[in-house]
């Protein structure tokens, strides 16, 4: 985007250059990127708070055996979007006021994917994206969507609604940098609504969770 930082906002020129962007942005999408650092982090994290086995009663003592091979295989799936989250180990515990409730016990290798996932989201968190005026949206987008493009693979079939969350902030995010991105919207939150409201109508591919229908800054 050429429009000048902290310029008045230009709306014919910006949504040209957003459109721009958003054929850009699809022509040269990626699959979840993942490290395969990242997933090995995440199996020690594992590793270190023990558990116990899940529906598939693979231990982690189990999953070590082919420890190189398995990791590789969830990276692979992760990073290719077609990592499927097996079913959770119903396991009753006790109340101390009488009765029980029921605690789903993942597998080792989901438990992986969920540390791994949860990096991800303190790496949005600590990028500090709505700061970054020296970026263009399409900078952003092309950043940002690998990242959500894997939180939505594996939690949007099974469990949507932990998506909300890290999606809102995402949103919220792409407000804050257009109101310090423009001068003319940097003390109105409404107005930096309103471009960020039709930036979605006019450019809904541009990023991975517009597409997915999780469009509201507040969603």
């Amino acid at each position: 985007m050429d429009v000048e930082r902290r310029d008045s906002v230009k709306q014919p020129e910006l949504m040209a250059q957003l459109c721009e962007a958003r054929e850009e942005a699809m022509i040269t999408a990626k699959p979840f990127i993942i490290s395969k650092h990242r997933v090995y982090e995440a199996y020690r994290l594992v590793k270190a708070n023990a558990g116990s086995a899940g529906v598939d009663k693979q231990s982690i003592a189990a999953f070590e055996e082919d420890l190189k091979g398995n990791l590789y295989k969830l990276w692979n799936r992760m990073s290719s979007g077609s990592y499927m989250p097996p079913p959770v180990r119903a396991v009753p515990i006790p109340k101390k006021s009488g009765g029980e409730r029921i605690l789903g016990v993942p597998t080792v290798s989901d438990r992986i994917a969920q540390d791994a996932l949860k990096a991800m989201r303190v790496k949005i968190r600590k990028s500090r994206l709505r700061s970054r005026t020296d970026l263009s949206l399409n900078d952003i987008a092309q950043w940002l969507n690998p990242i959500m493009r894997g939180w939505i693979a594996y939690y949007g079939k099974f469990y949507r609604s932990a998506m909300y969350a890290i999606i809102r902030h995402a949103n919220k995010t792409l407000v804050r940098w257009f109101m310090r991105k423009y001068k003319a919207i940097k003390r109105s939150k409404m107005r930096a609504m309103a471009l960020f409201a039709r930036c979605m109508k006019e450019t809904p591919g541009l990023f991975v969770q517009w597409r997915e229908g999780m469009k509201g800054a507040f969603a």
